[in-house]
């Protein structure tokens, strides 16, 4: 099994700012059973509302977890290939445009994922924010 991963750094979210602001995110075609996948990792504080905003060419899946649902995912994937998450905050599977809103349930670290798991390449422009 192939599995190719982009990485975004941590850093710390204070109330009212953004998450990920930035270029759009290419996710190349997918080559492994469970395609490629980027992440971004943000601290946040329980009772905040994170709201992120997805318009891509192509499907992708968006998925927001907490530090342990993405643990449990990445064993997963790493160990027998089975590529959906058996749990997240929120998610939307196979959309090209949508917006994702969730409270934030704990104080702790969070992963925003966008995953690609077609033959063909996409591009996505991403906001997310905690308010």
């Amino acid at each position: 099994m192939l599995l190719i991963l982009l990485t975004i750094a941590v850093f710390p979210v204070v109330q009212g700012q953004a998450v990920y602001v930035g270029p759009p995110v290419t996710l190349s075609k997918s080559h492994g059973a469970c395609g490629i996948y980027t992440y971004q990792a943000f601290n946040a504080t329980a009772g905040q509302l994170f709201t992120s905003s997805v318009s891509a060419n192509n499907s992708l899946n968006i998925y927001l977890m907490n530090a342990t649902q993405y643990t449990v995912w990445q064993h997963q994937i790493f160990s027998g290939g089975i590529c959906t998450p058996p749990e997240s905050i929120a998610n939307q599977v196979n959309v090209t445009s949508d917006v994702l809103n969730a409270k934030i349930p704990a104080t702790g670290i969070y992963y925003l994922i966008l995953s690609n798991l077609l033959s063909s390449t996409a591009t996505a422009k991403v906001t997310a924010n905690l308010t």
